[in-house]
């Protein structure tokens, strides 16, 4: 509706009509990382990028498994998605969030007691929705989902039934596994794995991310290089 001077069309009414497309699935950007020895905080080891309406997933492991308190930077409030421990206990997996007007900086994670190592890896995602960016699709262990963090049997392989609800959503999927390396399950594009410290108290993480068309189920999985004490976390980012 315009606003005219014409006395006998005012206002000027134009019909409009379109036709949406679909939305894309969201797009990994980067990933930066850093480690630590016998400290209670880890910090990236370089600045991450700060990009307004971008989404930040920030993966935290440690050998022996610690609880995380708080994760800071970017200008940014952090939230927990999930947290899940191994099915020993000898290490275990937070995931948080954040979005927003962000600025370029470190991200540091707090733990509540010093391990011999940590590891905080912080993937940046574009494309992904400012009012519903993430929600949690599952948490587990040997000893299953929500496992427990005891009397787990160390295994070389993951696999849990997920189920998404949004088209073009994308499953992002964590896994800590020690001193093995990951290969993700079909599907799947690893996006990054990393390492703090070597031998028996070495600490892990691995990304992988997954396209999805329509809503489905389908597993969030892969197969480590040994048999060894892991947790996975799987999520949902939506377009």
């Amino acid at each position: 509706t315009i606003p005219s001077n014409d006395p006998d069309e005012n206002p000027v009414t134009i019909s409009l009509s379109g036709t949406g497309g679909p939305a894309t699935p969201p797009t990994f950007v980067d990933v930066r990382q850093g480690g630590s020895a016998n400290l209670a905080t880890v910090s990236t080891a370089t600045a991450v990028t700060g990009a307004t309406g971008h989404l930040y997933l920030a993966a935290i492991s440690a050998k022996t498994h610690r609880q995380v308190t708080s994760v800071t930077g970017l200008g940014l409030t952090w939230t927990r998605l999930a947290a899940q421990c191994a099915g020993r206990n000898q290490t275990g997996l937070e995931l948080w969030w954040a979005q927003g007007t962000a600025t370029t900086g470190t991200v540091t994670a707090t733990l509540a007691s010093a391990p011999a190592n940590a590891l905080i890896a912080v993937a940046r995602y574009s494309g992904v929705s400012t009012t519903n960016p993430v929600a949690p699709l599952v948490a587990g262990n040997s000893n299953g989902v929500n496992g427990a963090c005891a009397n787990g049997v160390d295994s070389a392989a993951y696999s849990f039934n997920v189920t998404t609800n949004q088209a073009n959503a994308l499953v992002f999927g964590v896994v800590a596994m020690r001193t093995q390396t990951n290969t993700p399950g079909a599907g799947y594009t690893e996006r990054a794995e990393m390492t703090q410290s070597t031998g028996a108290n070495m600490v892990s993480i691995a990304f992988a991310d997954r396209a999805v068309p329509t809503p489905t189920s389908l597993p969030l999985n892969g197969t480590l290089s040994g048999a060894v004490d892991w947790a996975a976390i799987g999520v949902q980012l939506h377009p």
